[in-house]
This record gives structure tokens, C-alpha cells and sequence, in this order.
């Protein structure tokens, strides 16, 4: 197979270049796709507009006048034509491609005229022979001269190196999706925008494809990890919903079942509550709550900020310390010695609902038999945060809960292979 050193013009130096780019092969080096595309159509001047940005291509007629008008700022001024139309060309720190710039050559700038069509103020300018009309990719390679990269990439193409597909030829078709070398070629030499279209969209769809496979095999590796079904005392449940003080909407019934329903499973539940402000989220998060702990598990609860961790503090306590459930609140006004305590508390299952923020996730904070999550807000904490969290358990449930609208939280709940149940109503 093609080497990188066997590239026209691809030396030690620019194979060093590409490899602190991670491209260590040709095969890395097709599948480095441009990070932008210029248009370059050349324009002609019947009925150019003052401030319009154009491409035009002109031909010197006198030797370029230089002016240094400060330290790094240079102004070179040069008179052209075009079919008999004269002008000024103003460019700013140019000044190097003043020795080609003869009587006589044809050069494109891109620029503008601003006041007058008597000045064109431009911010590049090319040989007419290096002028190169059509969609351009840009790839923006540290220390890799364009040219020389898109030249290396042309000259993998032009030979026609295979890269294996994937994606069996029925779904390409069946999906009118491109063949993965036909779309590379398109990435990197689009004749039009359709073509470019095209070819984003296969690799768009090859994501995703890949991505929905591994959320499958993630959710297929999930329901071979048993644990214990959670032994919760149902008549207890009930009983504090008939006391609650208030009906429950339909939306919140039918959240509460489907939680309910991942409790009795012998599989861990990860579960997304998603509802706007004021839809009754932290209700149903506190039935879940109580149906762990009446199966003599821990709840941990987190959310993002110091006023968020006291809002569930005391609605947790209204409703559940009555029935004589023991409930902490963890954060960082408590002091080192306070902190310690009850993180040995906690530990002995002297709590069974230990609310907090980031306090929760420290080393030094260890659970007893912690058999469900609650994370609010849970877009506010990194994967590594929550990764944490889940860490201190045993295969412990998690519920987590958004007012983050669809279709954030449905993305995020396909990061974390999760389920959804949806409040789509307020109470009364």
C-alpha cells in the first residue's frame, strides 16, 4: 500500500508536520476533511457596486509603488486594467509580491471598491496562473502550506487509493447514501455545492450509524449486568401519595410508573426526567427516592448549586421526614470537621438521603449500599462528575432530571443510553 514518503513533495519535515496533526498514513491523510471551503468565481466589473466583495482578474501597468508606514505595516499601491477600465489597487503588507508584479502580468485580487471605482481596496492577490476557479478546500494544517497539502491529497486520489467500506451495499442504496471513496473524492474536489452536499451527508449519516451502534451495544453490555431487584415496600408508596396534599397529573402518574417499573426490573435503571420549571419533577424523584429507601438502600441527590441542594433539602424533609426517613444535606459551608462527620455517618447508614453539590462526588465521601441516583440538572455536571457519582455504588439506579427542552436532553439521553419520561403538564 501508498506510503506518506512516497508522496511528490511530501519530505521528512512535512511528514513530521503531518504526524503532530495525527495524520501518520495515507488513508489519515484522505480522511483529513477541510474545516472550510472558499468560492472562488471571478467577477467582471459591468456592474460591480461599491462595497462588494469581488474576485477580478486585472493586468499590471506600471511598476508597484511601496510605502512603510510603520514597523510591520507596509502599503503597496498598484495601477492595472481591465478591458480598458483603469484603476489603483491598495493592499496592505503585500509588499514581498512586488518583484512579479511586471508591466504586463495578469494577477486576481479579492478585495472591494469602497468610496470610488477609482480605488480597489484589497486584502489578497494571486498570479492569474495560480488562480484556481471553484469550490477550494481549506484545511488549515499548522505549518503545511495549503498548496502542498491539497496537492498530496489530488495525487492520492488522482491514484485511485481504496478506502474499505463499512456500510453494506443495501443500506447504501436503500438510503441513497454515498460509496465512502465516491463521497471522499467530493470532500476534497467538489465541482458544485450538490456534490459537497452529498458527500457531508454520507459522512453525517456514517456518524451517526456508528454512534447508534454503540449505544446499542452499550444498552445490550447494560441488560447482561444484574444486580438485585429492589425489594421496596409498595403500600408505603401509597400511602404517601394519598398524603401528599395534592392530586398528581396524569404526566407525573405515568413518570412514577415507568421509574417504577425500572425498579422492579433486575436491570439498572438510567432514566431522564425531563420537564419544564414547575411540571413536578422533584415529586416524582422523591416517590423514587423513598421506594429505595424503604428497600433499605441510600439516595443520593446532587444538583449543580448551593440554592438548588437546599430547595430539595426541605422539600425532601417536608414530606419524608415525618415518616421518620433521615435526611442530610452536604455542601461546602459545612466545615472540614462537620463534613468529616457526616461523611462517617453516611457511611454507617446513619442517612438515608444525602443530598449535596459537588461535595458528594469527593474521594472522601463514601456511601452504604447506595442503590439510586438523582442528579438535577444533570447538563450542568461533566461525564466524569456523573461517572464519579454512579462509581460509589454497586450498580445503583439513576434518575436524571432537565428542564433543558427537547432536543438537547433527548441528545443527551442518547449519550447516556438512558430512557425518557416526559412531564408534559403543570398542576393545577
Amino acid at each position: 500500500m501508498m506510503k506518506l514518503d512516497e508522496l511528490k513533495g511530501i519530505g521528512p519535515k512535512t511528514i513530521k508536520k503531518l504526524q503532530e496533526a495525527s495524520i501518520n498514513t495515507v488513508e489519515d491523510l484522505l480522511l483529513c476533511f477541510p474545516k472550510r471551503y472558499d468560492v472562488h468565481h471571478l467577477n467582471q466589473l459591468d456592474h460591480v457596486l461599491l462595497n462588494e466583495e469581488i474576485q477580478v482578474e486585472v493586468k499590471v501597468i506600471s511598476k508597484p509603488s511601496i510605502f512603510f508606514i510603520r514597523k510591520n505595516l507596509t502599503k503597496m499601491i498598484v495601477n492595472v486594467e481591465k478591458a480598458h477600465f483603469r484603476f489603483r489597487i491598495v493592499i496592505f503588507n503585500r509588499h514581498f509580491l512586488s518583484p512579479v508584479l511586471f508591466k504586463g502580468q495578469n494577477i486576481v485580487v479579492y478585495g472591494r471598491f469602497k468610496q470610488n471605482l477609482s480605488t480597489f481596496i484589497a486584502h489578497d492577490m494571486v498570479l492569474s496562473k495560480n488562480y484556481q476557479e471553484g469550490i477550494i478546500p481549506v484545511y488549515q494544517i499548522k505549518d503545511i502550506p495549503e498548496r502542498k497539502l491539497s496537492k498530496a491529497i489530488q495525487d492520492v486520489l488522482h491514484s485511485q487509493y481504496p478506502i474499505q467500506e463499512f456500510i453494506p451495499s443495501y443500506i447504501l442504496e436503500d438510503r441513497q447514501v454515498l460509496e465512502i471513496n465516491e463521497a471522499i473524492r467530493y470532500i476534497h474536489q467538489p465541482q458544485s455545492s450538490m456534490e459537497l452536499e452529498r458527500a457531508k451527508y454520507r459522512l453525517k449519516y456514517q456518524e451517526l450509524l456508528k454512534f447508534a451502534m454503540r449505544i446499542e451495544l452499550i444498552k445490550s453490555q447494560k441488560m447482561t449486568s444484574l444486580r438485585l431487584k429492589k425489594n421496596y415496600d409498595i403500600d408505603k408508596v401509597r400511602e404517601l401519595i394519598r398524603h401528599i396534599g395534592f392530586e398528581l397529573t396524569n404526566a407525573q402518574k405515568k413518570a412514577t410508573n415507568e421509574i417504577f417499573s425500572d425498579l422492579k426490573s433486575p436491570y439498572q435503571m438510567n432514566r431522564l426526567l425531563q420537564g419544564d420549571v414547575g411540571s413536578g419533577k422533584t415529586i416524582v424523584a422523591l416517590l423514587a427516592a423513598y421506594a429505595t429507601v424503604t428497600a433499605s438502600e441510600q439516595v443520593a441527590l446532587m444538583a449543580p448549586t448551593l440554592v438548588l441542594a437546599h430547595q430539595h433539602f426541605q422539600v425532601f424533609n417536608q414530606y419524608l421526614a415525618p415518616l421518620g426517613v433521615r435526611i442530610v444535606l452536604i455542601t461546602s459551608e459545612l466545615s472540614v470537621s462537620q463534613r468529616n462527620q457526616i461523611a462517617h455517618q453516611v457511611k454507617k447508614h446513619h442517612y438515608d438521603i444525602i443530598i449535596g453539590t459537588h461535595s458528594l462526588i469527593q474521594d472522601s465521601q463514601a456511601f452504604n449500599k447506595l442503590g439510586m441516583i438523582i442528579i438535577d440538572e444533570q447538563h450542568r455536571f461533566g461525564v466524569e462528575q456523573r461517572k464519579r457519582l454512579r462509581e460509589k455504588g454497586v450498580y445503583p439506579d439513576v434518575l436524571m432530571m432537565s428542564a433543558t427542552p427537547i432536543p438537547r436532553s433527548l441528545a443527551i439521553s442518547i449519550y447516556e443510553s438512558s430512557d425518557i419520561s416526559q412531564i408534559t403538564e403543570k398542576p393545577a
